[in-house]
């Protein structure tokens, strides 16, 4: 019938399926269920579909399972796809989390460089200069 089945060994995805694959991994996701939500992430990684939004959710997900290296591995990725600054903000996150305040200071100053009234990322570099032993931004 021509239609593309989901990825297998590398097969890339048809479009229907990578979108229907997405919305299956980012409800796993919301049901809090992130094995699950990372293995479908994987296949469309796999399947060299929707790799941006793959890539993000596949940080996201990594992040909130405690994998906060794969987490770090996969937000790079994003921004390699063009994510910029939800990329930038789940690798400031995981770089907190893994106590390198420094790669999350930059993480942060850089949205912020782009989006100054950024208030998430305001807020998330005051609390990492705090680590960091430093006083807060001026504003």
């Amino acid at each position: 019938d021509g239609a593309s089945k989901p990825a297998a060994g590398g097969d890339v995805l048809g479009a229907k399926d990578a979108a229907e694959l997405l919305a299956a991994a980012e409800h796993k996701a919301k049901q809090l269920d992130w094995s699950g939500a990372i293995a479908d992430y994987r296949r469309l990684i796999a399947g060299k579909q929707l790799l941006r939004q793959a890539y993000l959710g596949l940080a996201k997900a990594a992040r909130e399972d405690g994998d906060v290296d794969g987490a770090i591995a996969a937000a790079t990725s994003a921004l390699q796809f063009g994510a910029g600054v939800p990329a930038r903000k789940l690798l400031g996150s995981a770089y907190l989390k893994k106590g390198d305040y420094g790669a999350a200071r930059t993480q942060y100053e850089r949205v912020l460089a782009d989006h100054p009234d950024d208030r998430e990322a305001a807020a998330a570099l005051d609390a990492t200069l705090e680590k960091l032993g430093l006083p807060p931004r001026t504003r």
